[in-house]
C-alpha cells in the first residue's frame, strides 16, 4: 500500500509538472499584440524602408510603406487550395521608444483559392515610425473582424494607439 501511494504521488507530480509546462508554453505563444501576440502573428518587425513579405495561414502579404501617401501598399494572395474566409490586413508601427500604433484591420474579404489583389492601408498620423509589423488575419473569429473604418484599394483605415 505504501508503494502504491508513492507511485501514485509520483505520477500525480509528473502530471502536474507536464500540465504546468504545457500551459506555460501556450501562454508564451500569445505574447503582446503586434509582437506575435495574436494567433497567426509572426512578431517579425521590419525597417520603415523594407518590403515586408510574410505568409500566414496560407495567405501571402507583401507591403511597403509609401511616405508620400502615408499608407502601406502591396498585395495579398491566397495560396491555399480553398477559400480563405474574412481575410484582412493589420499593421503596427513602432517609434524609437518602442511605442506602437495599430492600423486596420482592412475590410474583411473572402478570398478564393489563388486570388490576388492590391492592398492599400492608410496610416494617417503614423509620423516618423522606425519599424513596423504586419500580418494578414484569416477567419471571422475574433473581435477585430470588420472593425475599423478601413479597407483595401485606397479606402482609409482606422487606427488605435497603445503602448508596447
Amino acid at each position: 500500500m505504501k508503494r502504491f501511494k508513492m507511485i501514485y504521488s509520483l505520477f500525480f507530480l509528473l502530471m502536474l509538472v507536464a500540465t504546468s509546462c504545457q500551459e506555460s508554453e501556450m501562454e508564451g505563444a500569445e505574447g503582446t499584440e503586434g509582437q506575435g501576440g495574436e494567433i497567426g502573428e509572426s512578431g517579425q518587425q521590419w525597417d520603415r524602408s523594407a518590403t515586408a513579405n510574410e505568409i500566414i495561414n496560407g495567405v501571402n502579404l507583401i507591403l511597403t510603406y509609401d511616405a508620400t501617401s502615408e499608407s502601406f501598399k502591396g498585395t495579398l494572395e491566397n495560396l491555399n487550395t480553398k477559400v480563405a474566409p474574412q481575410v484582412r490586413v493589420e499593421v503596427h508601427v513602432y517609434d524609437a521608444a518602442g511605442n506602437s500604433t495599430e492600423y486596420g484591420p482592412t475590410t474583411p474579404k473572402d478570398m478564393q483559392a489563388g486570388e490576388k489583389h492590391n492592398v492599400v492601408l492608410a496610416t494617417p498620423g503614423a509620423g516618423s515610425f522606425v519599424t513596423f509589423a504586419m500580418h494578414p488575419e484569416v477567419g471571422g473569429s475574433g473581435s477585430e473582424a470588420g472593425e475599423g473604418s478601413g479597407g483595401e484599394s485606397g479606402e482609409s483605415a482606422g487606427h488605435e494607439s497603445g503602448g508596447n
